[in-house]
């Protein structure tokens, strides 16, 4: 099972890491701006019916959100536990069509342990999340969704739609 990892990285590989990132920085962040507003939207299906969606409105080419994404998620010990989902990535316009290098996915509850008791009536439930997953890279027509990750008959779509200033 995939569980969570954690990685502990050395001070050093650390500050290394960390010097990179700012070297990638653009000098002026104004002109690293995306040139309109825009709607990422991730949208969680089970066959035709939606479960969730997930979304963020960003002018800026690092795309971070996540949240319920399934809050009917899944029953365990009577209760439901939701199903979290994320998308990561940047973003650039090139001539109306965007270019987006993404990671979406869900952390799916996985009921480790459940115990019941009868004379007292309780149930607990012990929970952890398997990540699932996937990276990849499209060139997207704004409005347009595209279909980037299916597991367990659950599709995960992505749509970037520019919004006007209203």
């Amino acid at each position: 099972m995939n569980l969570r990892r954690f990685f502990v990285l050395p001070l050093a590989a650390a500050a290394a890491f960390q010097s990179l990132a700012m070297a990638q920085q653009p000098a002026d962040p104004a002109s690293a701006l995306l040139p309109v507003n825009y709607r990422v939207t991730l949208i969680h299906r089970d066959g035709e019916k939606t479960l969730g969606e997930l979304s963020t409105l960003t002018c800026s080419p690092n795309v971070m959100v996540d949240g319920t994404l399934d809050a009917s998620g899944i029953l365990v010990a009577g209760s439901r536990i939701p199903i979290i989902g994320f998308v990561r990535g940047t973003m650039r316009d090139e001539n109306g069509v965007i270019v987006f290098a993404y990671t979406v996915g869900m952390q799916m509850p996985v009921p480790t342990q459940v115990v019941s008791t009868p004379a007292a009536g309780a149930t607990t439930a012990t929970i952890q999340y398997k990540d699932v997953r996937c990276t990849g890279t499209l060139h997207m027509k704004p409005g347009k969704s595209y279909e980037v990750f299916q597991t367990g008959g659950r599709t995960f779509s992505l749509c970037v739609t520019p919004e006007s200033d209203k």
